[in-house]
């Protein structure tokens, strides 16, 4: 026997074969897992439908026609599908509520950020102002020293007045004008 599990191609592939089967027994209690989910949810959504349609009768009236078989004895609300229904109904309104709050946020950022941008153009041109006045009053100051309009350091009046006593000389200023005459 050991001479015929050694040579034996078919013998080789014995480790093959009970994986396989393990495999299947494996996929047969999933299999079966499933179809008893899937008939319990069929059982729950033909509870609902009969539900809905005995609720859309009760409402309507009863001259109204149904899109849908209807039973004669129509079943009350048990546990699992009023809870069910709950459920669906509650995570829509979760839903509405979300959407509308990420709505709302969406529009408060685009105007934050729009707010954002408009300060900033606003420091810009005031900036940009500055720098202009700036400009002009340089340009100023240097065309009206080389056109001689203002006197340079070695055109410069002396800091003391020679007529008045030592004690009562005061020190002038560089933007003060040497012709210009002390306010009493």
């Amino acid at each position: 026997m050991d001479y015929h599990f050694k040579n034996c191609p078919l013998a080789k592939l014995i480790p093959f074969f009970k994986a396989q089967n393990d495999r299947l027994e494996s996929q047969e209690i999933a299999l079966d897992l499933l179809k008893a989910k899937h008939y319990s949810l069929e059982m729950v959504l033909s509870s609902i439908t009969e539900t809905l349609e005995t609720c859309d009768i009760r409402q309507q009236g009863t001259e109204v026609e149904t899109f849908g078989p209807v039973s004669q004895t129509p079943e009350p609300y048990d546990a699992t599908t009023h809870h069910l229904l709950c459920g669906h109904e509650s995570l829509r309104r979760d839903v509405e509520r979300m959407s509308m709050e990420m709505s709302n946020l969406d529009a408060k950022a685009r105007l934050m950020i729009l707010n954002e941008s408009l300060h900033t153009k606003d420091e810009l041109s005031r900036a940009n102002a500055a720098i202009s006045s700036i400009r002009m009053q340089l340009n100023w100051l240097t065309s009206a020293n080389h056109q001689g309009g203002f006197p340079t350091r070695s055109h410069r009046a002396p800091a003391t007045d020679p007529h008045r006593p030592p004690g009562l000389q005061t020190p002038r200023r560089l933007s003060d004008d040497p012709r210009q005459e002390p306010k009493l």
